[in-house]
């Protein structure tokens, strides 16, 4: 039944990694394990979460199509960061690269794979969603700016990484928590009620 309560708006939200192996959210308000740490403000871009998959044809002598399967699937997660802190650059540079005693000093090199845990809260109001990733890896990075008119920012994708262990065994990237939705009497429920009865 369609309701307006079951309408989202990624309001606001959080990111948190946590070293691999991590015992991820059972639910969507769930507490994180005390490993996972915050990386800080997002930008107003928010989350773009994508799930990418790529399907091949087979297809007889006349051409028509008589099977479609899939080749691949990828799951990405983008968000842009806000805050110059060590764990937000660690992810940028790579976590051999940056030293955090003291000053925050990197060295621009070339990063090793660095894979963790990843959980992605999207808060709209009292309402959770949540992307909970076994094994994430930075992927794509976007370019830094400095400059007078706008905070420095650090644009991150995430790519999950296919983990046999989950979903009891069968595999998969991760998932997705979020509460049951509502199902009150909507507006549009009503005036179906009143149309059927006259």
């Amino acid at each position: 039944m369609p309701s307006a309560d079951n309408v989202r708006v990624g309001q606001t939200g959080l990111c948190e990694v946590a070293p691999l192996g991590t015992v991820l959210p059972a639910t969507p308000d769930a507490a994180l394990d005390a490993a996972f740490i915050d990386l800080g403000e997002v930008s107003e871009d928010g989350l773009e979460a994508a799930f990418t998959t790529d399907y091949s044809t087979v297809k007889n002598w006349s051409g028509a199509v008589l099977r479609s399967f899939n080749t691949s699937t990828e799951v990405t997660f983008k968000l842009t960061f806000l805050e110059t802190n060590g764990d937000v650059l660690s992810l940028f540079y790579g976590q051999e690269a940056v030293d955090t005693a003291g000053n925050l000093n990197v060295k621009l090199s070339n990063p090793n794979p660095d894979p963790r845990a990843l959980v992605i809260t999207v808060i709209d109001g009292a309402e959770l969603k949540r992307y909970c990733i076994t094994n994430a890896q930075v992927t794509e990075r976007g370019s830094v700016m400095d400059k007078n008119s706008e905070a420095t920012s650090y644009e991150i994708t995430f790519s999950a990484n296919y983990d046999d262990a989950l979903n009891g065994g069968s595999g998969g990237f991760g998932y997705l928590q979020t509460v049951a939705p509502a199902e009150p009497a909507s507006l549009r429920s009503t005036k179906k009620a009143a149309t059927s009865a006259a």
